[in-house]
């Protein structure tokens, strides 16, 4: 097997591990499951140094036969020259697309869950602060009730 198919095919494995890991990250996170989401972040970290590295790989064996690292000349050299590649190539620009649309759909997730969790706190605070009394974002005391008081304490 040639360096460019051997890349390709080593590529394409890691790409479908990671996007493995992609689905299950999802899943986490769609059930809230955050002790488990940070065992699952260190095999992600890991999966995607990886490869970075296979990547890495592939461009310098095409850029050995002459190949600049786009995917059409990508394409166009396969046809030519190892035309058996060219289901193993699609599959990976397939699955790498796949996988961007889900690590961005699992970051919208993230910053979802985030907002709510922030709006939820921010609330709780507010109420607390109207029960219990404390300070205000200005820095003044404020007493609890509802006909609190604020001092100034500059």
């Amino acid at each position: 097997m040639s360096d460019i198919a051997a890349a390709i095919r080593a590529e394409q494995q890691q790409l479908a591990a990671l996007y493995q890991t992609l689905q299950e990250e999802q899943q986490l996170l769609a059930e809230r499951q955050l002790d488990k989401l940070s065992v699952l972040l260190e095999e992600k970290t890991r999966q995607i140094r990886t490869l970075e590295q296979l990547s890495q790989q592939r461009r310098q064996a095409l850029s050995a036969a002459g190949v600049t690292d786009q995917a059409e000349p990508i394409r166009s050299w396969l046809d030519t020259y190892q035309p058996d590649l060219l289901p193993a190539w699609d599959e990976l620009l397939e699955l790498a697309r796949k996988a961007e649309l889900l690590n961005r759909s699992n970051g919208q997730l993230i910053n979802t869950r985030m907002d709510i969790e922030q709006s939820f706190l921010r609330q709780f605070v507010q109420q607390h602060e109207l029960d219990a009394g404390g300070y205000s974002a200005d820095g003044r005391l404020s007493t609890g009730g509802g006909a609190s008081r604020k001092r100034d304490l500059a």
